[in-house]
């Protein structure tokens, strides 16, 4: 069909579909952008979309086909299956006198009901469900206060024993915290360190336990691996 074919149209045969127009935008005076998505909702038969048609209604006059698009290469509009709906966007650009002054009505028939507005919005959070949904989340008042109960790791005052990688071993498979005199980690000065020991196996036949000091006065780190039960 040709331009001035399209001219002379004022009716389309074989329309499959009633579609609502989306919200236009001014490209410039006299030109309106017009979107329109194909979606294949209530469709039970397949069919091929060959093109759309805008029909406008002036104020005081009866229905005209305004603009149409027509396509290239039809395009597949597949029958619905069970809930899920697809579709395809489209746009239609309508050159008018007055662009500013193009006012588009949407037709109740083409609103969403509150009920399907509702099933829209079912899987959003709403402000009044707020509390339920974040029920297994927790207030920095709340996390504060719980940190505040937790259980502290004892740290020993065990400050003139320095032990074997054995004993450390017949102590368990465990982390200790100990407090020690530097003078027994052999440091050379008579401040203290924190000692953490980690040992990860509970005999000689695997890994020996592993150690870091923390030398409390001077921030200095040392740390030591343990080759054998006695060294």
């Amino acid at each position: 069909m040709n331009s001035d074919q399209l001219k002379a149209l004022t009716k389309l045969d074989s329309v499959v579909q009633d579609l609502p127009v989306g919200t236009i935008s001014v490209q410039d005076d006299h030109t309106v952008n017009v979107p329109i998505k194909v979606a294949n909702q209530d469709v039970t038969k397949d069919y091929l979309l060959h093109g759309l048609a805008l029909f406008a209604k002036p104020a005081n006059g009866d229905e005209i086909l305004y603009g149409i698009l027509t396509a290239s290469q039809p395009d597949l509009i597949p029958a619905q299956t069970g809930t899920t709906v697809t579709g395809t966007n489209f746009k239609l650009k309508v050159h008018v006198g007055d662009a500013e002054n193009v006012n588009i009505v949407i037709s109740l028939n083409d609103s969403v009901s509150n009920d399907e507005l509702i099933g829209i919005l079912k899987n959003y959070v709403l402000g009044t469900n707020l509390d339920e949904r974040f029920k297994n989340y927790y207030t920095k008042k709340e996390v504060d206060t719980t940190i505040g109960q937790l259980s502290s790791q004892t740290i020993s005052d065990t400050r003139d024993v320095d032990w074997t990688p054995k004993r450390y071993m017949d102590n368990g498979v465990k982390v200790t915290r100990e407090s020690k005199s530097n003078t027994t980690l052999n440091f050379g000065d008579t401040g203290f360190s924190e000692l953490i020991t980690d040992t990860p196996w509970g005999n000689s036949s695997g890994i020996f336990p592993f150690q870091i000091a923390k030398d409390t006065g001077t921030s200095k780190f040392f740390f030591r691996i343990g080759k054998a039960d006695e060294m």
